[in-house]
């Protein structure tokens, strides 16, 4: 059973954004599977580098949107972006280096963040750049 099931409610009313929110909560139930089933790290490495990857290319174009759209608190939300992707960055690094291991409390992190950060953070650009 999957950890997170999209749905609706998560909707920012922009179908490209949208459509990038459901592919992250693909990859955060892929890597959650993959630890359920307890994958080897050269399984698990290459889905928290793709979960990196598209993180990274979705806050760019959600940033592109809301900067061509005046949204007036794009700077307050590309700093969350911003701590996400460090907290991200940090964890793949000590995770790479054996420092620290795959567990729930990671997986309900991301999980948690990004859910949290649709429904508080997201949704106040829903009138600025629904489409």
């Amino acid at each position: 059973m999957a950890l997170v099931t999209w749905d609706e409610k998560y909707s920012v009313g922009n179908g490209m954004i949208d459509k990038q929110h459901h592919s992250l909560v693909d990859l955060i139930n892929q890597l959650h599977d993959a630890m359920k089933e307890g994958k080897s790290k050269e399984k698990v490495k290459p889905t928290l580098d793709a979960l990196l990857k598209y993180t990274k290319e979705h806050f760019t174009y959600e940033e592109q949107r809301m900067q061509a759209a005046n949204y007036p608190l794009f700077s307050e939300h590309k700093k969350q972006h911003e701590g996400f992707v460090a907290k991200v960055e940090s964890f793949i690094t000590d995770y790479n280096s054996g420092k620290a291991g795959l567990n729930f409390s990671i997986i309900n992190f991301l999980k948690d963040w990004l859910l949290n950060h649709i429904a508080e953070s997201d949704k106040k650009y829903r009138s600025y750049m629904q489409g």
